[in-house]
């Protein structure tokens, strides 16, 4: 069965118009908010000078501009960004545009497979693009364990009951088409071929009728279905539809003026044959059957909920921490918990070391990599966790600043005997080499032509 598509169609419409809507508002609304915060602003011919309020400026030495994807400003006394922008107050990531979403393909029809019961199985997604996916009924997109069936299951089950003609058409719209005009049909998961050996079962003595597409895989996908349905089935007949284009099919006949289920029941009773192997001859026969490859994961998906990150798990005093910052840095809470992990065991690496096993033993200390859009405050949040260990090692730096001194005084000196020691090596090795040369040869390298 179809969703109601208008109902993904405004679903869509609404979520373009949302974001588009607020990429185009925010900077605007930002640069507003900046200038109302500066003093003594003048226009100048690409944008404003103020004070700066980063220091305390006489003369106007902030130059500033906007374009479409960001503002720019320059303290001509060389405040930092992120000085000026704490002075006002402001986030950093409000200077420039926010990244356009990027927009899922959009959801043209879900169609719902059910158990024979009538209980949902599993979902098939299609897309603008004309592209499909499949989903579990529970929302997850791995297949992995599900069991697929036909589609329309229900309705075809009880047509073979009463003795009705079952079509097998490709896709699953051109079988809610002919259940419209009164007919039943079903299809499988996946395109034309898509056979699989579990769809058996459910064909035992039907009446079938094989519609293929009007294309080459279509008519091999087909054949091959009505290769194995014959295997149960009480009859197989095929029904090649006239003056639908190339890659046409029911959809397609239908949609031409006076055809009908009167029209169609006509043409399977007087134009139908029965399926044999024979028909195949037509064709080239390449198709396999369904063990070919796994059901492939989409690569661009409905986006899952995401997992609370298990903050509980960094221990008491991290916890903490990371939970408290969280109140005023409105970084994400595994942004910020990535930097106090890193900063914790740069801080801790030379006290303990860890053993992964028998052989792989070495310091605690973690690689971590954070990725996240320009302006979301990365800088400023692994500033604020590092600030003890950078105040540490400049405290160090200053206590040691003689003992550097000397060092480095000490190091002189010892360069200087060196290269001093090098020069008398050299000079000593000269010496020896003119001693073991013949008399003339040692004459000539003097100079002393006498």
């Amino acid at each position: 069965m179809c969703e109601d598509r208008g109902l993904h169609y405004r679903e869509n419409f609404r979520f373009r118009f949302g974001v588009f809507g607020k990429l185009m508002e925010t900077l605007n609304e930002n640069w507003g908010l900046f200038c109302s915060k500066l003093e003594k602003v003048k226009p100048t011919s690409n944008g404003i000078e103020a004070l700066c309020p980063a220091h305390d400026d006489k003369s106007p030495s902030l130059t500033a501009s906007f374009t479409k994807d960001k503002i720019l400003f320059k303290c001509q006394a060389g405040c930092s960004f992120e000085s000026v922008v704490s002075a006002l107050g402001m986030e950093e990531n409000q200077f420039f545009a926010p990244k356009e979403t990027t927009l899922p393909k959009i959801i043209v029809a879900k169609y719902k497979y059910e158990g024979k019961d009538g209980g949902h199985v599993f979902n098939v997604i299609r897309y603008s693009d004309k592209t499909f996916s499949q989903q579990r009924a529970d929302g997850r997109w791995s297949m992995d364990g599900v069991t697929r069936v036909p589609y329309r299951l229900p309705q075809m089950l009880a047509g073979i009951k009463e003795g009705k003609d079952i079509l097998i058409l490709e896709g699953e719209k051109d079988c809610d088409n002919a259940e419209n005009i009164g007919l039943i049909a079903t299809t499988f998961a996946g395109g034309a071929g898509k056979w699989r050996d579990e769809y058996l079962e459910w064909f035992e003595d039907a009446n079938v009728a094989c519609v293929p597409d009007n294309d080459h895989a279509g008519r091999k996908g087909m054949d091959l279905i009505a290769s194995e349905i014959m295997k149960v089935a009480k009859s197989v007949r095929w029904l090649e539809l006239p003056d639908i284009p190339e890659k046409g099919d029911l959809s397609d006949w239908l949609s031409i003026e006076g055809n009908d289920l009167d029209k169609f029941n006509t043409m399977v009773r007087d134009t139908a044959v029965q399926w044999t192997s024979g028909l195949s001859n037509e064709w080239e026969y390449t198709i396999e059957k369904n063990d070919e490859w796994a059901e492939f994961v989409p690569l661009v998906r409905e986006e899952e909920e995401p997992r609370p990150f298990p903050v509980e798990a960094l221990g008491t005093t991290i916890e903490e921490a990371v939970i408290e910052f969280k109140k005023y840095g409105k970084q994400p809470l595994s942004m910020i918990a990535g930097s106090a992990l890193a900063t914790a065991s740069l801080a801790c690496q030379g006290l303990a070391d860890v053993g992964r096993d028998s052989q792989n033993i070495g310091p605690i200390s973690l690689l971590v990599l954070t990725i996240a859009e320009s302006g979301e405050r990365k800088s400023s949040l692994d500033k604020a966790f590092s600030k003890a260990l950078r105040d540490w090692e400049r405290e160090k730096a200053d206590e040691m600043k003689v003992v550097i001194k000397k060092s480095i005084a000490d190091h002189s000196d010892w360069d200087a005997k060196r290269h001093g020691l090098l020069a008398a090596i050299k000079e000593t090795q000269k010496k020896n080499t003119l001693r073991e040369l013949p008399t003339e040869q040692t004459i000539d390298m003097k100079g002393n032509d006498e």
